[in-house]
Parts: structure tokens; sequence; C-alpha cells
């Protein structure tokens, strides 16, 4: 039988390592105060999940009310981060299939419309515009991966942004306005 005691020198014995399990401190086993504590965390995210639900509903009701098309919309939105060869490769077999079928949509002149890449030096320039005065619109930062300060479109981009700000902060009160409008209680009348 072989000893788990360090052997001596010279000796041909086999020394077995100790692999008792150490005892860990401030280890991942869990407790009914620790379970507790994440219920109530978890309990209280999913509330405040609920309420900005809510108060994203209410948004797309009064962006319904106001004209906007809510499933194109939709649909613009999910396109909107997607890669433009993705999107137009989608949008060509969208064309394609309903010209199989015979369906309204089949004549698309979206396709005939020139790539970035052939627009001329004064389109490009309205196009940087336009979309710093989206990104400003929308309450984003202004878009410095594709105009940076180095750019030759970067202060368009800007001066769009801008723009798009100006609009935004006039518009917004109102929006925020109906939107906790909406919230609040009616105040009760008192009975004289």
């Amino acid at each position: 039988m072989e000893t788990l005691q360090k052997a001596r020198a010279g000796s041909r014995r086999k020394v077995h390592q100790d692999k008792t399990p150490k005892e860990v401190v401030g280890s991942n086993e869990l407790d009914a105060e620790s379970f507790l504590v994440w219920v109530g965390k978890l309990r209280q995210e999913d509330a405040m999940f609920q309420i900005a639900r809510k108060r994203r509903d209410k948004v797309r009701k009064l962006a319904k009310n106001s004209g906007v098309e809510m499933g194109v919309l939709d649909r613009v939105l999910k396109d909107a981060d997607k890669d433009p060869d993705i999107v137009l490769r989608s949008m060509s077999t969208y064309k394609l299939y309903s010209e199989w079928l015979d369906a309204p949509g089949r004549q698309m002149s979206l396709f005939e419309i020139p790539s970035s890449a052939m627009l001329s030096h004064d389109e490009r320039a309205e196009k940087a515009k336009r979309a710093g005065y989206v990104n400003g619109l929308m309450g984003k930062n202004p878009d410095t991966e594709a105009y940076p300060v180095d750019h030759e479109f970067h202060q368009l981009h800007l001066q769009g942004w801008h723009d798009g700000q100006k609009i935004l902060l006039e518009r917004i009160q109102p929006i925020e306005f109906a939107i906790g409008a909406e919230e609040a209680p009616a105040p009760e009348l008192e009975e004289a």
C-alpha cells in the first residue's frame, strides 16, 4: 500500500498528489438569500421592461395617428442595419417573384438608380448632409465613421446633423407631452 507522504530522497516509491477539493472562498454555490435577491432584481427589470414596452406602444400609436405606415416602417427599419447589397438582392428577388406571379410591385424602378460609386460630387455632398440630417432627427450622434474629421464632407454632415437636431428639439417636446398626458391619470373633480 502506497502512502501520501513525501518520498525520501533516492526512493523509487510513487508519490500521489493530494487531490482533495480545496475550500473555495466566495464560491458560486446558490443560497436562499442570493436566489431571492436575483428573483427580486429580475422582477424589477421585467417591470421596467413592461413600462418601456407600453411607452413604445404609445409612441407607435402616435406615429401611426400622424400618418406613418407602421408595417412599412418596420420593414425599412429591419433593412436599415443590413448590408445594402443584401437589401438590394432581397428587393430584386421580390421584384422577380412579383413578375412571376404577375403581381403588383413588378415594375419597381428602384433598381435603375445608380449606386453611390456612380454619384457625382454634388450628389455625394447632398447624401452626406442628408445622412447627418436624418441622424439628427432620429436623436443619433453624427456618423464619425462614415464622415470622419478629415473627410471632405464632414462639415456638411455636421451641418445636416445640427439642422436635424434643431427640428428634433422643436418636435420632441409635444411628443413627450402627448406620451405623458396618456400616462397621467385625470385629475378628480372636487364636489362643492
